[in-house]
């Protein structure tokens, strides 16, 4: 919740996609033709908290943007220089999180995908990106001065591969920018997690999901919160009142109390 079926990747789908890549100078000798060649102008890769119980901000991607910044920067372009996008789209949340990252606007009339999007065009675990590579591969190929952008992430929006792509040679030659400052910046960032199982006590809710069963509807909510101590509590409501009320509502900000259990911790509303 909130993301119907119909929003998410779909797993069961038999698919396959490849492409190569070699050198110009190997493709020159080899006689491909000009018009059937892509160039990688730019990559990088860059990793948020590992944990998200230990992300500092729930609703925003430090690592999308980092990758993604410096990816532009090296290739030495801006976002609005880009002509097509294929951010990865396993939940809607990692598309919301990749287009502010990116400084995108959610109307933006160039799209997010040329693909159709994993829920529309499937995808098998990562295989997806090989996916949209080569569908932005045709997209350069259209239009030669054209730049795409594709994006791959993996686990919980935690690793993020960003890529730039272009039927035109890029102009600074192949660039992968060092990502290590930025990555342990982002790695220095991590909250410190307190056992709130045996100590309890106040807290305020940062983020929540809503766990459904198939016929009762909503259960329970897990909670990710924070102390005034400014640490990261976890705790979770096995009320299904509580969880059909957060369910039609947004309770991000509200106050809890954290209270021991004997194999986690709970939560009431304050």
């Amino acid at each position: 919740e909130p993301y119907t079926k119909l929003l998410n990747s779909i797993l069961t789908v038999d698919m396959a996609a490849a492409f190569v890549i070699m050198a110009a100078e190997v493709a020159q000798d080899l006689r491909i033709p000009r018009d059937r060649w892509v160039f990688s102008w730019s990559s990088a890769s860059c990793n948020d908290v590992y944990f998200p119980a230990q992300r500092p901000d729930l609703s925003r991607s430090a690592g999308i943007r980092a990758a993604g910044s410096e990816m532009l920067a090296a290739a030495g372009i801006g976002i609005d220089d880009v002509s097509w996008f294929d951010l990865y789209s396993c939940f809607p949340a990692a598309v919301e999180a990749a287009i502010d990252a990116l400084g995108l606007h959610a109307t933006d009339p160039r799209g997010f995908t040329v693909t159709g999007g994993l829920p529309y065009h499937g995808g098998p675990g990562n295989n997806y990106v090989s996916h949209s590579i080569v569908e932005m591969a045709r997209r350069c190929r259209s239009a030669p001065e054209g730049v795409g952008m594709v994006s791959g992430l993996g686990w919980y929006i935690t690793k993020h591969s960003i890529g730039l792509w272009s039927a035109a040679p890029p102009p600074k030659g192949w660039q992968a920018p060092d990502m290590s400052h930025s990555q342990a910046s982002i790695d220095s960032s991590a909250l410190q997690v307190v056992e709130a199982s045996t100590t309890g006590g106040t807290a305020r809710i940062d983020g929540y999901t809503v766990v459904h069963d198939r016929d009762a509807g909503p259960v329970s909510v897990p909670v990710f919160a924070s102390t005034p101590g400014g640490h990261r509590v976890v705790a979770r409501s096995d009320d299904p009142e509580l969880a059909a009320a957060m369910s039609g509502g947004m309770f991000v900000g509200h106050e809890i109390d954290v209270k021991p259990a004997d194999d986690h911790a709970r939560f009431e509303l304050r």
